[in-house]
């Protein structure tokens, strides 16, 4: 059972590195005017509205889909060290557990963000 939670692990950990680096081509190809220092703020949030389904699909796969996939590693990491008695090393997955969920939320909110912002 251990060797197949660590598979899964290592999936999860190579899934969340592509969705980094997949996210990071994306915003610096279509979503470059987001990023740009000369534009306004009204400039910027046109370019979003005008181009709202690939930056939602940004934002869900560098949040939401980065915080599912951030689970099973981190319940694979913690399997290496669960023989020993250390606090930080028993705390450190409720640490991580919180986190994955706070970058679920924030990835949710932000899509909807962009909708509520959008119907204005």
């Amino acid at each position: 059972m251990k060797n197949r939670d660590q598979i899964i692990g290592g999936i999860a950990g190579i899934i969340a590195a592509s969705l980094y680096i997949f996210g990071f081509l994306l915003l610096f190809s279509l979503l470059q005017p987001e990023i740009d220092d000369s534009k306004t703020a009204l400039e910027k949030l046109t370019f979003i509205l005008a181009n709202k389904t690939i930056y939602q699909m940004w934002i869900i796969l560098i949040y939401v889909m980065f915080g599912i996939v951030l689970i099973p590693l981190t319940i694979a990491i913690n399997e290496n060290f669960n023989n020993q008695n250390e606090i930080w090393i028993k705390a450190t997955p409720v640490f991580s557990f919180i986190w994955s969920g706070l970058v679920i939320a924030s990835g949710m909110i932000a899509v909807i963000g962009i909708d509520s912002v959008a119907l204005i």
